[in-house]
């Protein structure tokens, strides 16, 4: 359905769908995965992150995908909560610098997480958030290689909330 930031580079433009566009580049560190590569972020203390996507076809479920930094100074009591249509599907934070890796910087340890979650959904639109709360300017959380997707209904149903009867009865023929 939907796929955001998956390049290496990618430019503020890139990011104007979403309601803070800010760009990191995570600067030279030990781990080549992560040098140079952009980010969505740094967000910070009590910043919002969300897109609403809207047009979406009809379906009975939602998958939502990506990638998470908690960067820098991150303690308690920082935190980011993942929202899906205002419903917290999860928070996240990382013990105080407690020997993880400095994945996107070269002064404090940052923790990763894949996030991802699938939802029973139906409705035409989706709102996505990012609520981050810290307490510093130099910590925060960046993310990237967004995916959305959704599993539609038969082609011939308006609505649906699983997969059509027909759909349930060629996987029960041939899942044996």
């Amino acid at each position: 359905m939907s796929q955001e930031f998956t390049s290496n580079t990618f430019t503020t433009s890139e990011t104007s769908s979403w309601s803070i566009s800010t760009v990191f580049v995570c600067p030279s560190t030990a781990l080549v995965d992560f040098y140079g590569r952009s980010f969505v972020g740094i967000l910070g203390p009590k910043q919002l992150q969300q897109r609403t996507y809207t047009g979406l076809p009809p379906h009975w479920s939602l998958s939502v995908r990506f990638d998470m930094i908690i960067y820098a100074t991150y303690d308690a009591p920082d935190y980011t909560t993942v929202n899906i249509d205002s419903v917290g599907y999860g928070t996240y934070t990382k013990a105080w610098d407690a020997g993880i890796l400095k994945m996107c910087g070269d002064t404090y340890s940052d923790e990763f997480f894949l996030y991802s979650k699938n939802i029973t959904h139906t409705s035409s639109s989706v709102t996505i958030m990012l609520n981050v709360f810290t307490d510093e300017l130099n910590e925060g959380t960046l993310f990237k290689n967004f995916f959305l997707y959704v599993d539609t209904c038969d082609p011939t149903c308006l609505t649906c909330s699983g997969p059509a009867y027909v759909m349930i009865r060629f996987l029960l023929l041939f899942s044996f």
